[in-house]
């Protein structure tokens, strides 16, 4: 009888034993979030400009005359320059919806697209929106219709990641979405006098 009572009390312990693991691997998880989480004072400067991270929005903010401005990447780790003069008064921002690019990378360049016409207007820029093809019932926009007033920007994928004038058409570029979001934001550094 006393046999059958302590094989009992041995195999509770096993069934608490996956539950108890299962409650300490959950723990675990939640300090090692938090403590690899970058706290909310996490800034730094650069070219006298202090960058603080927005925690909410996952980007980096900085002021600039009392204006606040927001970049995904700081700019000391955008290791490209700019090529041709890029300050407008007007732009035209463009994409291929039609491109042969994974949806990831379609998303992205939408992604860098919209944050370039939300910088842009901030900066008091007039900025349309339009596609290398007829799209959504939006007509064509491609480097054809560039000026020195307003520029083409074209938002594609390229070998390299760069930023470049040729013929006020303004090539915002990389190998991928994340380097276009790159160039995106090294082309926003630029106008702002941040090199």
């Amino acid at each position: 009888m006393r046999r059958k009572i302590l094989q009992k009390s041995n195999k509770n312990k096993g069934k608490l034993a996956i539950p108890l693991l299962i409650v300490a691997l959950m723990v675990l998880s939640v300090l090692a979030y938090t403590v690899g989480t970058p706290s909310t004072d996490q800034s730094t400067t650069y070219a006298g400009h202090k960058f603080t991270v927005n925690q909410n929005e996952q980007l980096w903010e900085t002021d600039i005359n009392g204006q606040n401005y927001k970049f995904r990447f700081l700019p000391g780790d955008l290791n490209f320059d700019v090529e041709g003069d890029i300050d407008a008064p007007a732009y035209y921002l463009v994409e291929d919806p039609n491109a042969n690019y994974s949806e990831r990378d379609l998303s992205l360049i939408s992604l860098a697209k919209f944050e370039m016409k939300e910088s842009l207007s901030s900066f008091g820029k007039t900025v349309r929106l339009g596609f290398l093809t007829e799209y959504n019932g939006q007509s064509q926009i491609d480097c054809s219709n560039t000026s020195l007033n307003f520029p083409v920007l074209l938002f594609e994928l390229s070998n390299y990641t760069q930023v470049t004038n040729q013929n006020d058409c303004i090539h915002i570029s990389g190998p991928s979405g994340v380097e276009v979001v790159q160039a995106k934001d090294k082309f926003l550094y630029s106008i702002l006098g941040i090199d």
